[in-house]
């Protein structure tokens, strides 16, 4: 049977709904190749922007610091390659990650409308009308911009590998501050992230329930509109 135009995903699956975090997966699992190609060019676009820095120090101790010109040219060469090897990847990594998301988007907003179907004349009784929008329009962003971490996230994890490798190659002490500095602010901002989390989850219910209010204040418009009264 022929996709209907407008519908990237006619039957967006059976989602696992027993948490979050399966959910999530299920949204990765849905869409296996695209998301290994964004981790892999994710993975080479961040390296690569850990790799940069050594190339230009490298360039400044053999070429500028020995004063030797055949090194600094092969260098800056090198350099040069890969800032559009760099250019490259971001590009693609952008191009991917976004199919990535959009396709998370489309199975999320398939799911909550065959749901919305079936509870059907129902639901004004037991949601408001605000919070269906508010579920429709920011939730299912939000849940899909979560997939960014199968891509630069994954990348990410394994630049500061990386990064601790060639730092210790220059100098162990750098590395050690390095390797433990980089958990020890995850550990300081985790504390600060749940009450961002808080707010945002005050912001979403305050942002529901104006959403509700403006449908109401259209829907009365109407009724004057239709009385003569507007």
């Amino acid at each position: 049977m022929p996709m209907p135009p407008g519908i990237p995903h006619p039957d967006p699956g059976v989602p696992d709904t027993r948490g979050p975090l399966r959910y999530i997966w299920w949204l990765v699992v849905s869409q296996p190749w695209r998301v290994l190609r964004g981790s892999l060019i994710g993975t080479a676009w961040m390296v690569g922007l850990a790799v940069r820095p050594y190339l230009v120090a490298r360039a400044i101790d053999d070429g500028l610091s020995a004063h030797n010109n055949r090194a600094l040219l092969g260098w800056s060469v090198t350099i040069v390659l890969a800032g559009v090897a760099l250019a490259w990847l971001g590009i693609m990594r952008h191009r991917t990650m976004t199919f990535v998301r959009e396709d998370a988007t489309a199975r999320s907003a398939g799911v909550l409308l065959r749901h919305l179907s079936r509870i059907g004349a129902v639901l004004p009784r037991k949601l408001a009308t605000g919070e269906v929008a508010t579920v429709g329009g920011s939730d299912i962003s939000h849940v899909s911009q979560v997939l960014t971490m199968t891509g630069p996230g994954v990348g990410a994890v394994l630049a500061y590998a990386v990064v601790a490798v060639v730092l210790w190659l220059v100098s162990p002490a750098l590395a050690v501050v390095v390797v433990l500095g980089v958990p020890a602010i995850g550990l300081l901002v985790g504390p600060l992230l749940r009450r961002l989390e808080g707010a945002e989850s005050v912001y979403r219910q305050q942002q529901g329930e104006l959403t509700t209010r403006a449908g109401d204040i259209v829907a009365g418009l109407r009724v004057l509109a239709g009385v003569g009264g507007a």
